[in-house]
């Protein structure tokens, strides 16, 4: 994946499959890899990304750190 550049996607207290910008450039874009930057607290529950993504970067930050 060297050269690449990969979208990312923020999102907070969003189930990434709801979120407005996978629906809208992700999905329909057959885009395989990205990024998803969590910054939800530790009470949001969020779903199991592996499953929905397989080759998606997950990344949880439950402090907002910005």
């Amino acid at each position: 994946m060297a050269n690449s550049i990969l979208p990312v996607i923020v999102l907070y207290q969003t189930r990434l499959s709801d979120s407005a910008t996978y629906q809208s450039l992700i999905k329909p874009n057959g885009i395989e890899e990205f990024v998803v930057y969590d910054n939800s607290p530790d009470t949001f529950a969020q779903e199991d990304i592996a499953t929905l993504c397989p080759r998606a970067i997950y990344v949880r930050d439950t402090q907002n750190s910005g």
